[in-house]
């Protein structure tokens, strides 16, 4: 069965996270009538992640229906999740056209913002080097949560608070390793450009930002809702359409003050491989005009990249291995 494979890949991303995604993914694999329901799936979405955040933001409108009683997001006190696929089938039929809708027309743009965990150390790293104002221009930027990592606060289990010390929203990770040099810098940050082949509004999508997080995960519910309210506070300029395409055009609108950065978060595993050339081969270009600086993960291997074009010098440096979810980090030169 076409997406079958989709499912049982999925088991081993939600183990020990999101026992009831667990238990429907290993169910799902053999269900032909919601496998079938997954064609409705952009090309290139993840198809678990469509069709549980569908499921979920529909128990979160308000949905009637018993299948709401094995979610923690919703009830308090929620059921076993052993036995949940069959009312998870029955919703599935019952809100079915609903449920099409939404895979038809939504998209996967997560905000995990406890990756801020990770970008905060490149950031200090990449504004000791350069002494000048950082203009942010993030690919895929959700609601853009990311582009506030200097609004947050930081714990690398140190008893230190570094960043935004004055923050209500205080990120927690686990150095496995050595700490950055560096960290006590504040990068001043100049300008803050998303872009994105749908821009996201909060008042239109925040209800769908959160049904996409995994119903047992209170913690990133909580860290989400706080980096909400302080966005809210925020002014962030969006530009809708394919960064990979236009980002040397939107990258000639800012000043020569500063020192571009562009960067992506987990979003290169839905960006076709000419794509992902097309964009390095733009930021070469964009590097022999001025200073500029590449910050992925995720796009060729799973460490984190800077990549650099300082006075037309290409310089690529492989610096930590992540956790997607920002739980962890190995920082230190790994090239």
């Amino acid at each position: 069965m076409k997406f079958s494979k989709y499912f049982e890949d999925f088991i081993n991303e939600v183990k020990n996270n999101s026992p009831l995604y667990e238990e429907l993914s290993l169910r799902i694999q053999n269900e032909e009538y919601i496998l079938a329901l997954c064609e409705n799936v952009r090309p290139g979405q993840p198809v678990p992640n469509m069709l549980f955040a569908s499921v979920q933001y529909l128990l979160l409108s308000g949905a009637q229906h018993s299948l709401k009683e094995y979610y923690p997001s919703v009830v308090s006190n929620a059921k076993e999740p052993n036995e949940a696929f069959p009312e998870f089938l029955d919703f599935c039929k019952s809100y079915e056209k609903e449920i099409i809708e939404l895979l038809k027309s939504r998209l996967v743009q997560t905000n995990e913002v406890r990756r801020c965990t990770c970008l905060y150390p490149v950031f200090c790293d990449i504004f000791a080097k350069v002494k000048r104002p950082l203009a942010l221009v993030e690919i895929g930027p959700s609601l853009g949560l990311n582009l506030l990592w200097d609004q947050y606060a930081y714990d690398f289990g140190t008893g230190e608070i570094y960043g935004n010390k004055e923050s209500k929203l205080v990120l927690a990770t686990e150095m496995r390793s050595e700490m950055p040099a560096l960290l006590s810098v504040s990068p001043p940050v100049a300008e803050r450009i998303g872009i994105d082949l749908h821009v996201v509004f909060l008042e239109r999508d925040e209800l769908w930002m959160r049904a996409l997080i995994w119903p047992e995960n209170e913690e990133r519910v909580k860290l989400f809702e706080q980096a909400v309210e302080i966005l809210r506070t925020q002014k962030i300029k969006f530009i809708q359409g394919d960064g990979t395409q236009i980002i040397d055009k939107v990258v000639e609108t800012i000043s020569d003050e500063s020192v571009v950065c562009i960067f992506h978060t987990w979003v290169a595993n839905q960006i076709p491989k000419d794509s992902k050339l097309a964009l390095e081969k733009k930021f070469e270009e964009i590097g022999q005009t001025q200073d500029v600086f590449h910050i992925y993960n995720n796009m060729w291997d799973h460490y984190l990249h800077i990549d650099s074009c300082i006075d037309r010098e290409l310089t690529r440096r492989t610096v930590a291995e992540t956790n997607p979810h920002g739980k962890w980090m190995v920082w230190g030169d790994l090239n």
